[in-house]
């Protein structure tokens, strides 16, 4: 398929639609009789010119429809562009978001550490309750932001799928208007031609019985002439009779096509209502990146209110573990999101050489048509082929039109796939949190006595990365996760 598009528009747009020069008219005009029979010529030439008339009325309003589906299609390329433009502006908004909210992260830790390191009095219970919930706040929102996506992704999908359904009715109207104007003209033009052979049969046998008249008796001359002149008569009552037909034919034509370009119109507008719940569903996606960095930097100046009044029961191997959690957790973060990144590049890049490639067909297809009016113009014996030709047209906007169903199609999937990337990092944050939680629990749960027996203390050295050997002195390891933890594979999910 791809092939033969680029066989298509490496043609001239001037070899593609050139008809043929139109055909002279063959009607009699030196062999007509005088008389009586003048006034039907002038009723037949009379009832000509007024098919003719009509015939490039029905056209011209064929011509004006379809400018206006030309301009609504190029109005709807437009808002894309538009709308594609958006999304790469929030995109780099995003990034940048992101940048600043791992240094400010990251700066946090630091003074965190600084602190802990100085000291200051508080309560380690107090600590561990005041964490936990705030994590917990923390993963209902995040439950609560991936329900409103999927709702989000799910009202996305149906409303496409009701819009391609829709389009492809629209095609079969369209296929079935040109059919019965195929078959109108046909017969306009058949109507044409039986009317061009009677009037010369009807002329021949006239001459040649005048002769003979002539020749015979005066007699025989005014029965044949009388003969003629009735038979010339009903010929007209008949050719009169189909011209009518033809005429209330080509009215009910005008209506349908009429009809269609209305439906056509609607169809427009439910794609614009399509554009409408795309842009929310961007919105809705930024508005859930603000409440999670809202609900960082919260937590962020929390632990730090928490942390500055209870300082004083947490030592130096607090803020090394510290320290190595929040390096773990950036680490993840920036090779997330240095991937999505590169990911989402690729992909918009990808995007864009579509649509400048769609945009280009559509172009190219206003020019046609534009040659396709131009054509028409000609005279009205060249109608059957030009409306051959259409055909031909409407074949490739059909192609056209699948050309964008699988360009959307393909975007739908690059956008899950960012989405999913985006679950992973979620996973990640969460499941390091968790982990901070329960430990920070079980630093809680088991008090250590003092060595004078006064009472209990907080076991600092309670930790994974802290024990004690047989000489009685802290030696510190390293905090590090579990082998192969980056290396699990993670189901990827989707919102289609």
């Amino acid at each position: 398929m791809s092939q033969g598009l680029d066989r298509v528009l490496s043609q001239e747009p001037g070899n593609i639609f050139s008809p043929p020069p139109p055909p002279p008219l063959d009607f009699p005009v030196s062999l007509a009789p005088r008389g009586a029979d003048d006034d039907d010529d002038d009723n037949v030439n009379k009832n000509l010119k007024k098919i003719a008339r009509k015939v490039n009325n029905i056209d011209a309003v064929i011509q004006r429809e379809i400018r206006k589906v030309s301009s609504e299609v190029q109005g709807v390329s437009d808002t894309l562009t538009q709308h594609m433009e958006q999304l790469q502006v929030g995109q780099e908004r995003l990034s940048e978001t992101m940048d600043t909210c791992e240094r400010n992260t990251l700066e946090t830790m630091q003074q965190l550490a600084q602190r802990l390191q100085s000291g200051s009095c508080g309560d380690g219970s107090e600590i561990s309750s005041d964490v936990t919930s705030r994590l917990d706040a923390l993963d209902r929102r995040y439950q609560n932001q991936e329900a409103e996506i999927q709702d989000i992704g799910t009202e996305t999908h149906k409303s496409l799928e009701e819009t391609l359904s829709m389009m492809k009715a629209l095609i079969e109207e369209s296929h079935s208007g040109q059919a019965i104007i195929n078959s109108s003209v046909s017969g306009l033009v058949r109507d044409l031609h039986h009317l061009d052979d009677v009037t010369q049969q009807g002329f021949g046998r006239l001459t040649q019985d005048v002769q003979s008249a002539l020749k015979d008796t005066s007699d025989a001359l005014s029965e044949t002439v009388s003969e003629m002149a009735s038979d010339i008569k009903q010929d007209t009552t008949n050719i009169m009779d189909t011209l009518d037909d033809t005429a209330s034919q080509a009215e009910n034509l005008q209506n349908t096509v009429l009809e269609n370009y209305s439906e056509l119109s609607d169809q427009i507008s439910s794609l614009k209502k399509v554009e409408k719940v795309m842009i929310n569903t961007a919105d809705a996606v930024l508005d859930t990146k603000r409440s999670i960095e809202f609900g960082i930097q919260q937590i962020i100046l929390e632990l730090g209110e928490i942390v500055k009044n209870s300082g004083s029961t947490i030592n130096s191997t607090l803020s090394d573990q510290i320290s190595n959690i929040s390096f773990a957790i950036l680490k993840n973060q920036t090779s997330a999101l240095t991937n999505m990144t590169a990911k989402m590049e690729q992909e918009i890049s990808q995007v864009w050489r579509q649509i400048g490639i769609m945009y280009q067909q559509m172009t190219q297809s206003v020019d046609l048509l534009d040659q396709l009016r131009n054509t028409t113009k000609i005279h009205m014996n060249a109608s059957l082929s030009r409306v051959g030709e259409m055909d031909g047209t409407v074949g490739q906007i059909n192609t056209k039109v699948a050309d964008v169903e699988s360009n959307l199609n393909y975007l739908l999937g690059r956008l899950s796939l960012v989405v999913s990337e985006f679950n992973l990092m979620k996973t990640g944050v969460g499941e390091e949190l968790v982990r901070l939680r329960e430990k920070m629990a079980q630093s809680n749960e088991n008090p250590v006595p003092l060595s004078d027996g006064s009472g209990y203390r907080y076991d600092i050295a309670r930790k994974r990365h802290a024990f004690y050997p047989s000489d009685g002195r802290i030696r510190e390891r390293e905090a590090m996760p579990p082998p192969g933890y980056f290396g699990q594979n993670r189901e990827h999910l989707s919102l289609f």
